[in-house]
Protein backbone atom coordinates (compact mmCIF):
# COMPACT_ATOMS: atom_id res chain seq x y z
CA UNK A 1 0.00 0.00 0.00
CA UNK A 2 0.95 3.06 -0.56
CA UNK A 3 2.20 6.23 2.29
CA UNK A 4 1.15 9.34 2.29
CA UNK A 5 4.68 10.65 1.72
CA UNK A 6 4.89 8.61 -1.11
CA UNK A 7 1.76 10.03 -2.37
CA UNK A 8 2.62 13.15 -1.74
CA UNK A 9 5.79 13.34 -3.71
CA UNK A 10 4.56 11.63 -6.93
CA UNK A 11 1.56 14.53 -7.27
CA UNK A 12 4.25 16.86 -6.91
CA UNK A 13 6.89 15.60 -9.16
CA UNK A 14 3.96 14.87 -11.43
CA UNK A 15 2.75 18.06 -10.96
CA UNK A 16 6.47 19.72 -11.94
CA UNK A 17 6.28 17.66 -15.05
CA UNK A 18 3.54 18.67 -16.17
CA UNK A 19 5.06 22.43 -16.00
CA UNK A 20 8.34 21.52 -17.50
CA UNK A 21 8.76 21.29 -21.48
CA UNK A 22 10.10 18.52 -23.24
CA UNK A 23 13.51 19.34 -23.38
CA UNK A 24 13.29 19.26 -19.60
CA UNK A 25 12.06 15.77 -19.17
CA UNK A 26 14.86 13.36 -17.60
CA UNK A 27 13.91 9.94 -17.89
CA UNK A 28 15.84 8.81 -14.62
CA UNK A 29 13.89 10.75 -13.01
CA UNK A 30 10.67 9.59 -14.24
CA UNK A 31 11.74 6.09 -13.56
CA UNK A 32 12.16 6.91 -10.27
CA UNK A 33 8.92 7.92 -9.92
CA UNK A 34 7.49 4.95 -11.26
CA UNK A 35 8.89 3.02 -8.98
CA UNK A 36 6.64 5.05 -6.22
CA UNK A 37 4.99 2.32 -3.95
CA UNK A 38 1.27 3.94 -4.37
CA UNK A 39 -2.12 3.14 -5.60
CA UNK A 40 -3.45 3.18 -8.71
CA UNK A 41 -5.42 6.01 -7.49
CA UNK A 42 -2.31 8.08 -7.22
CA UNK A 43 -1.28 7.45 -10.55
CA UNK A 44 -4.58 9.10 -12.03
CA UNK A 45 -5.06 11.33 -9.79
CA UNK A 46 -1.59 12.76 -11.39
CA UNK A 47 -2.53 12.91 -14.50
CA UNK A 48 -6.33 13.60 -15.30
CA UNK A 49 -8.23 13.98 -18.52
CA UNK A 50 -8.19 17.43 -18.66
CA UNK A 51 -4.41 17.61 -18.20
CA UNK A 52 -3.51 15.02 -20.97
CA UNK A 53 -5.89 16.56 -23.71
CA UNK A 54 -3.91 20.09 -22.23
CA UNK A 55 -0.49 18.17 -22.74
CA UNK A 56 -1.87 16.78 -26.37
CA UNK A 57 -2.60 20.64 -27.56
CA UNK A 58 0.57 22.79 -26.12
CA UNK A 59 2.93 20.25 -24.93
CA UNK A 60 2.97 17.08 -27.37
CA UNK A 61 6.90 16.60 -27.18
CA UNK A 62 6.14 16.27 -23.51
CA UNK A 63 3.09 14.08 -23.88
CA UNK A 64 5.17 12.00 -25.98
CA UNK A 65 7.75 11.76 -23.43
CA UNK A 66 5.72 10.33 -21.46
CA UNK A 67 4.12 7.36 -23.08
CA UNK A 68 7.36 6.40 -24.75
CA UNK A 69 9.40 6.48 -21.14
CA UNK A 70 6.73 4.07 -19.89
CA UNK A 71 6.45 1.50 -22.33
CA UNK A 72 10.87 1.82 -22.37
CA UNK A 73 11.28 0.78 -18.93
CA UNK A 74 8.64 -2.22 -18.73
CA UNK A 75 10.46 -3.31 -22.11
CA UNK A 76 14.04 -3.09 -20.40
CA UNK A 77 13.42 -4.83 -17.21
CA UNK A 78 11.99 -7.64 -18.82
CA UNK A 79 14.60 -7.79 -21.49
CA UNK A 80 16.66 -8.47 -18.42
CA UNK A 81 15.39 -12.13 -18.17
CA UNK A 82 15.09 -11.89 -14.55
CA UNK A 83 12.61 -12.85 -11.87
CA UNK A 84 11.15 -9.23 -10.63
CA UNK A 85 12.00 -8.00 -7.38
CA UNK A 86 9.85 -5.69 -5.75
CA UNK A 87 10.71 -2.38 -7.25
CA UNK A 88 10.69 -3.84 -10.72
CA UNK A 89 6.91 -5.32 -9.84
CA UNK A 90 6.10 -1.50 -8.49
CA UNK A 91 7.54 -0.33 -12.02
CA UNK A 92 5.47 -2.49 -14.21
CA UNK A 93 2.04 -1.73 -12.41
CA UNK A 94 3.12 2.56 -12.22
CA UNK A 95 4.06 2.36 -15.79
CA UNK A 96 1.05 0.24 -17.06
CA UNK A 97 -1.33 2.77 -14.91
CA UNK A 98 -0.13 5.70 -16.79
CA UNK A 99 -0.57 4.08 -20.02
CA UNK A 100 -3.82 2.94 -19.07
CA UNK A 101 -4.54 6.90 -17.82
CA UNK A 102 -3.56 8.26 -20.97
CA UNK A 103 -3.90 6.18 -23.84
CA UNK A 104 -7.60 6.39 -24.18
CA UNK A 105 -7.49 10.15 -24.25
CA UNK A 106 -4.72 10.01 -27.08
CA UNK A 107 -7.00 7.84 -28.99
CA UNK A 108 -9.46 10.02 -29.03
CA UNK A 109 -8.20 11.71 -32.93
CA UNK A 110 -5.33 11.26 -35.01
CA UNK A 111 -5.57 14.47 -37.31
CA UNK A 112 -2.60 15.31 -36.31
CA UNK A 113 -0.78 11.99 -36.93
CA UNK A 114 0.48 12.17 -33.06
CA UNK A 115 -0.60 8.26 -32.21
CA UNK A 116 1.07 7.44 -36.08
CA UNK A 117 4.00 8.86 -35.23
CA UNK A 118 4.99 8.05 -31.39
CA UNK A 119 3.43 4.59 -31.61
CA UNK A 120 4.09 3.06 -34.49
CA UNK A 121 7.14 5.30 -35.92
CA UNK A 122 8.61 6.09 -32.93
CA UNK A 123 9.25 9.59 -33.57
CA UNK A 124 8.10 12.52 -31.99
CA UNK A 125 5.14 14.97 -32.93
CA UNK A 126 6.88 17.72 -34.51
CA UNK A 127 8.87 15.47 -36.60
CA UNK A 128 7.66 14.07 -40.34
CA UNK A 129 7.55 10.53 -40.32
CA UNK A 130 10.88 9.22 -41.86
CA UNK A 131 10.33 6.55 -44.74
CA UNK A 132 10.35 2.42 -43.71
CA UNK A 133 13.62 1.94 -45.51
CA UNK A 134 15.72 5.19 -44.85
CA UNK A 135 18.26 5.98 -42.36
CA UNK A 136 15.86 8.09 -40.63
CA UNK A 137 13.72 5.31 -39.69
CA UNK A 138 16.28 2.70 -38.52
CA UNK A 139 17.81 5.92 -36.07
CA UNK A 140 13.81 6.68 -34.85
CA UNK A 141 13.58 3.34 -33.94
CA UNK A 142 16.62 3.38 -31.24
CA UNK A 143 16.84 0.98 -28.33
CA UNK A 144 13.41 -0.34 -28.41
CA UNK A 145 13.66 -4.20 -29.14
CA UNK A 146 11.85 -7.40 -28.04
CA UNK A 147 13.83 -10.33 -27.56
CA UNK A 148 13.58 -13.00 -30.65
CA UNK A 149 13.67 -16.24 -29.06
CA UNK A 150 13.56 -17.56 -25.70
CA UNK A 151 16.87 -19.22 -25.88
CA UNK A 152 19.54 -17.35 -23.53
CA UNK A 153 22.72 -18.07 -25.35
CA UNK A 154 21.50 -17.25 -28.79
CA UNK A 155 19.51 -14.20 -27.97
CA UNK A 156 18.36 -11.62 -30.70
CA UNK A 157 16.68 -7.83 -30.52
CA UNK A 158 14.33 -6.68 -33.13
CA UNK A 159 13.73 -2.99 -33.01
CA UNK A 160 9.93 -3.04 -33.22
CA UNK A 161 6.98 0.19 -32.93
CA UNK A 162 6.21 1.00 -29.40
CA UNK A 163 3.06 0.48 -29.80
CA UNK A 164 4.26 -3.16 -30.87
CA UNK A 165 6.75 -3.52 -27.89
CA UNK A 166 3.79 -2.61 -25.50
CA UNK A 167 1.59 -5.41 -27.19
CA UNK A 168 4.63 -8.07 -26.72
CA UNK A 169 5.21 -7.08 -23.76
CA UNK A 170 1.31 -7.26 -21.64
CA UNK A 171 1.47 -10.86 -23.27
CA UNK A 172 4.37 -11.46 -21.48
CA UNK A 173 3.56 -10.26 -18.31
CA UNK A 174 0.44 -11.76 -18.34
CA UNK A 175 2.40 -15.46 -17.55
CA UNK A 176 5.08 -14.12 -15.50
CA UNK A 177 6.33 -16.57 -12.60
CA UNK A 178 6.17 -14.83 -9.51
CA UNK A 179 4.28 -11.72 -10.96
CA UNK A 180 0.98 -13.28 -12.59
CA UNK A 181 1.48 -17.31 -12.23
CA UNK A 182 3.25 -19.21 -9.38
CA UNK A 183 6.61 -18.62 -9.05
CA UNK A 184 8.92 -21.32 -11.19
CA UNK A 185 12.65 -20.09 -11.30
CA UNK A 186 13.65 -22.45 -14.24
CA UNK A 187 10.70 -21.27 -16.56
CA UNK A 188 11.72 -18.14 -16.93
CA UNK A 189 14.58 -19.65 -18.92
CA UNK A 190 12.57 -22.22 -20.93
CA UNK A 191 9.23 -20.55 -21.62
CA UNK A 192 7.07 -21.72 -24.96
CA UNK A 193 5.47 -18.90 -25.79
CA UNK A 194 3.47 -20.34 -28.52
CA UNK A 195 1.86 -23.72 -27.07
CA UNK A 196 -0.48 -23.93 -24.67
CA UNK A 197 1.82 -24.45 -21.30
CA UNK A 198 -1.03 -25.68 -18.78
CA UNK A 199 1.18 -25.15 -15.97
CA UNK A 200 1.12 -21.53 -16.54
CA UNK A 201 -3.30 -21.08 -17.17
CA UNK A 202 -4.40 -19.49 -14.39
CA UNK A 203 -7.63 -21.96 -13.73
CA UNK A 204 -8.05 -25.55 -14.43
CA UNK A 205 -11.04 -26.12 -16.78
CA UNK A 206 -11.60 -26.42 -20.52
CA UNK A 207 -8.41 -28.24 -22.04
CA UNK A 208 -6.76 -27.99 -18.34
CA UNK A 209 -7.56 -30.33 -15.76
CA UNK A 210 -6.15 -30.88 -12.35
CA UNK A 211 -5.47 -28.12 -9.65
CA UNK A 212 -2.15 -27.33 -10.09
CA UNK A 213 -2.85 -23.74 -10.69
CA UNK A 214 -2.13 -21.86 -7.66
CA UNK A 215 -3.51 -17.86 -7.24
CA UNK A 216 -3.31 -15.08 -5.50
CA UNK A 217 -5.03 -11.94 -4.88
CA UNK A 218 -1.37 -10.30 -5.17
CA UNK A 219 -1.42 -12.21 -8.97
CA UNK A 220 -5.09 -11.58 -9.58
CA UNK A 221 -4.51 -7.57 -8.77
CA UNK A 222 -1.03 -7.54 -11.08
CA UNK A 223 -3.55 -9.66 -13.92
CA UNK A 224 -6.20 -6.98 -13.96
CA UNK A 225 -3.38 -4.02 -14.16
CA UNK A 226 -2.24 -5.89 -17.19
CA UNK A 227 -5.16 -6.53 -18.92
CA UNK A 228 -6.81 -3.00 -18.18
CA UNK A 229 -3.95 -1.35 -19.79
CA UNK A 230 -4.41 -4.21 -22.68
CA UNK A 231 -8.09 -2.97 -22.70
CA UNK A 232 -6.77 0.44 -23.20
CA UNK A 233 -4.85 -0.02 -25.92
CA UNK A 234 -7.39 -1.23 -27.55
CA UNK A 235 -9.97 1.30 -27.13
CA UNK A 236 -9.06 3.09 -30.24
CA UNK A 237 -12.37 1.71 -31.90
CA UNK A 238 -14.62 3.82 -29.27
CA UNK A 239 -13.93 6.87 -31.18
CA UNK A 240 -15.27 5.24 -34.96
CA UNK A 241 -18.42 5.65 -36.61
CA UNK A 242 -20.79 2.90 -36.38
CA UNK A 243 -19.53 2.75 -40.70
CA UNK A 244 -15.81 2.90 -40.15
CA UNK A 245 -15.94 0.69 -37.01
CA UNK A 246 -17.68 -2.09 -39.44
CA UNK A 247 -15.33 -1.13 -42.42
CA UNK A 248 -11.67 -0.56 -40.70
CA UNK A 249 -9.36 -2.75 -38.87
CA UNK A 250 -8.63 -1.86 -35.41
CA UNK A 251 -5.09 -2.23 -35.12
CA UNK A 252 -3.62 -3.31 -31.82
CA UNK A 253 -6.51 -6.09 -31.34
CA UNK A 254 -4.94 -7.20 -35.15
CA UNK A 255 -1.41 -7.61 -33.37
CA UNK A 256 -3.00 -9.06 -30.36
CA UNK A 257 -5.33 -11.82 -32.23
CA UNK A 258 -2.35 -12.69 -34.35
CA UNK A 259 -1.22 -16.41 -34.54
CA UNK A 260 2.42 -14.94 -34.24
CA UNK A 261 1.47 -13.24 -30.70
CA UNK A 262 2.93 -14.74 -27.52
CA UNK A 263 1.38 -16.73 -25.29
CA UNK A 264 -2.07 -16.38 -26.83
CA UNK A 265 -3.06 -19.89 -26.32
CA UNK A 266 -2.28 -19.24 -22.27
CA UNK A 267 -4.46 -16.38 -22.26
CA UNK A 268 -7.36 -18.01 -24.23
CA UNK A 269 -7.93 -20.71 -21.78
CA UNK A 270 -6.81 -18.97 -18.80
CA UNK A 271 -9.57 -16.11 -19.49
CA UNK A 272 -12.35 -18.82 -20.35
CA UNK A 273 -11.45 -20.97 -17.67
CA UNK A 274 -11.74 -17.72 -15.32
CA UNK A 275 -15.03 -17.23 -16.25
CA UNK A 276 -16.51 -20.08 -16.68
CA UNK A 277 -15.68 -21.34 -12.94
CA UNK A 278 -16.52 -17.78 -11.23
CA UNK A 279 -20.00 -17.85 -9.09
CA UNK A 280 -20.16 -14.78 -7.15
CA UNK A 281 -22.68 -16.41 -4.94
CA UNK A 282 -20.71 -19.55 -3.90
CA UNK A 283 -17.43 -20.12 -2.35
CA UNK A 284 -17.44 -24.01 -2.55
CA UNK A 285 -15.17 -26.31 -4.72
CA UNK A 286 -14.66 -25.96 -7.97
CA UNK A 287 -15.41 -22.04 -7.70
CA UNK A 288 -12.85 -20.46 -5.57
CA UNK A 289 -13.87 -16.86 -5.74
CA UNK A 290 -13.15 -14.92 -2.01
CA UNK A 291 -16.24 -13.17 -3.08
CA UNK A 292 -14.70 -9.32 -1.93
CA UNK A 293 -15.29 -6.62 -4.03
CA UNK A 294 -11.59 -6.25 -5.95
CA UNK A 295 -12.14 -10.10 -6.60
CA UNK A 296 -15.81 -9.01 -8.72
CA UNK A 297 -13.63 -6.69 -10.51
CA UNK A 298 -10.93 -9.21 -11.29
CA UNK A 299 -13.53 -11.61 -12.95
CA UNK A 300 -15.58 -8.69 -14.89
CA UNK A 301 -12.25 -7.38 -16.48
CA UNK A 302 -11.35 -11.05 -17.40
CA UNK A 303 -14.98 -11.35 -19.60
CA UNK A 304 -14.13 -7.56 -20.62
CA UNK A 305 -10.98 -8.51 -22.29
CA UNK A 306 -12.22 -11.87 -23.06
CA UNK A 307 -15.40 -10.34 -25.01
CA UNK A 308 -13.16 -7.74 -27.12
CA UNK A 309 -10.51 -10.20 -28.41
CA UNK A 310 -13.56 -12.86 -29.42
CA UNK A 311 -15.46 -9.83 -30.79
CA UNK A 312 -12.57 -9.17 -33.28
CA UNK A 313 -13.65 -9.81 -37.21
CA UNK A 314 -11.31 -8.63 -39.53
CA UNK A 315 -12.54 -6.70 -42.90
CA UNK A 316 -13.05 -8.10 -45.89
CA UNK A 317 -9.80 -9.17 -47.88
CA UNK A 318 -10.24 -6.41 -50.41
CA UNK A 319 -10.77 -3.68 -47.58
CA UNK A 320 -7.58 -5.08 -46.33
CA UNK A 321 -5.63 -4.61 -49.29
CA UNK A 322 -6.49 -1.39 -49.41
CA UNK A 323 -5.45 -0.42 -45.52
CA UNK A 324 -2.40 -1.94 -45.88
CA UNK A 325 -1.97 0.22 -49.49
CA UNK A 326 -2.81 3.30 -47.81
CA UNK A 327 -2.82 3.71 -44.57
CA UNK A 328 0.83 4.06 -42.08
CA UNK A 329 -0.04 2.17 -39.32
CA UNK A 330 -1.59 -1.26 -40.94
CA UNK A 331 1.84 -1.28 -43.35
CA UNK A 332 3.75 -0.96 -39.85
CA UNK A 333 1.25 -3.87 -38.25
CA UNK A 334 2.22 -5.90 -41.62
CA UNK A 335 5.85 -5.59 -40.84
CA UNK A 336 5.86 -6.46 -37.24
CA UNK A 337 3.67 -9.37 -38.23
CA UNK A 338 5.89 -10.42 -40.57
CA UNK A 339 9.27 -10.40 -37.94
CA UNK A 340 6.95 -12.04 -35.21
CA UNK A 341 6.62 -15.08 -37.86
CA UNK A 342 10.28 -15.28 -38.40
CA UNK A 343 10.53 -15.95 -34.39
CA UNK A 344 7.38 -18.20 -34.43
CA UNK A 345 8.83 -20.28 -37.50
CA UNK A 346 11.67 -20.43 -35.54
CA UNK A 347 10.23 -21.90 -32.86
CA UNK A 348 8.16 -24.35 -34.52
CA UNK A 349 11.43 -25.94 -36.15
CA UNK A 350 13.96 -25.70 -32.89
CA UNK A 351 11.60 -26.92 -29.81
CA UNK A 352 8.49 -28.43 -31.16
CA UNK A 353 11.34 -30.70 -33.88
CA UNK A 354 8.62 -30.56 -37.17
CA UNK A 355 8.11 -28.91 -40.09
CA UNK A 356 7.76 -24.70 -40.53
CA UNK A 357 4.50 -25.96 -42.02
CA UNK A 358 2.85 -26.98 -38.69
CA UNK A 359 0.96 -24.24 -36.49
CA UNK A 360 1.17 -25.59 -32.84
CA UNK A 361 -1.16 -22.83 -31.76
CA UNK A 362 -3.72 -24.01 -33.61
CA UNK A 363 -2.79 -27.46 -33.50
CA UNK A 364 -3.50 -27.76 -37.24
CA UNK A 365 -1.17 -28.46 -40.00
CA UNK A 366 -0.86 -24.78 -41.36
CA UNK A 367 -0.32 -26.27 -45.26
CA UNK A 368 -3.77 -26.80 -45.93
CA UNK A 369 -5.35 -24.17 -43.46
CA UNK A 370 -3.11 -21.91 -45.66
CA UNK A 371 -3.53 -23.47 -48.66
CA UNK A 372 -7.55 -22.70 -48.35
CA UNK A 373 -6.72 -19.13 -47.45
CA UNK A 374 -5.02 -18.56 -50.39
CA UNK A 375 -7.47 -19.54 -52.76
CA UNK A 376 -9.69 -17.99 -51.07
CA UNK A 377 -7.77 -15.16 -51.36
CA UNK A 378 -6.96 -15.67 -55.01
CA UNK A 379 -10.21 -15.67 -55.93
CA UNK A 380 -11.08 -12.31 -54.09
CA UNK A 381 -8.06 -10.33 -56.06
CA UNK A 382 -8.96 -11.87 -59.32
CA UNK A 383 -12.90 -10.43 -58.51
CA UNK A 384 -11.34 -7.26 -57.20
CA UNK A 385 -8.08 -7.23 -59.79
CA UNK A 386 -6.90 -3.58 -60.29
CA UNK A 387 -3.66 -2.23 -62.02
CA UNK A 388 -2.33 -1.13 -58.98
CA UNK A 389 0.35 -3.62 -56.89
CA UNK A 390 -1.34 -4.08 -53.02
CA UNK A 391 0.56 -5.71 -50.35
CA UNK A 392 0.15 -8.95 -49.10
CA UNK A 393 -2.08 -9.05 -45.97
CA UNK A 394 0.16 -11.49 -43.78
CA UNK A 395 -2.92 -12.35 -41.35
CA UNK A 396 -6.75 -12.94 -42.87
CA UNK A 397 -8.50 -14.67 -39.26
CA UNK A 398 -8.83 -14.13 -35.80
CA UNK A 399 -6.47 -16.46 -34.11
CA UNK A 400 -7.55 -15.93 -30.19
CA UNK A 401 -11.58 -17.38 -31.98
CA UNK A 402 -9.27 -20.31 -33.63
CA UNK A 403 -7.81 -21.28 -30.53
CA UNK A 404 -10.11 -24.03 -28.73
Amino acid sequence: MGNTEAKTAVLDEMGRIRNSNAEDFNTNTFTALLASDVEEETIFQSLNPNDIRELRTQKPGLLCKLIQSSIYVVQKILNRRALFNEEDRTTILNSLRFLSRILPIVFENDDDLFVTKVLWYNTEPHHEIPDDDSDEMEEAMGDVQIRVGNDDNNLQMQKQPYAAVLIDCLMELLFIPGFTVASHQEKLQTMEYYTLDKALVWSPGVGVKGNLHYTSEKFESNRYTVLKCMIALSSITLYSTIESAVDDLNPMLWLLSSRYTKNLSNLFYSLLNTIVTYNPNSSKVPYMNRGNEKTHQYYDICTQAFMIMTDFRMPSYPRLQELLQHSRIHKKCNQVLNSWKRDFDEFSARYRGVSKQTDPNLNINNESHHAQEEEKKAALEEEHETNAPTPSPLIYSNAFMETL
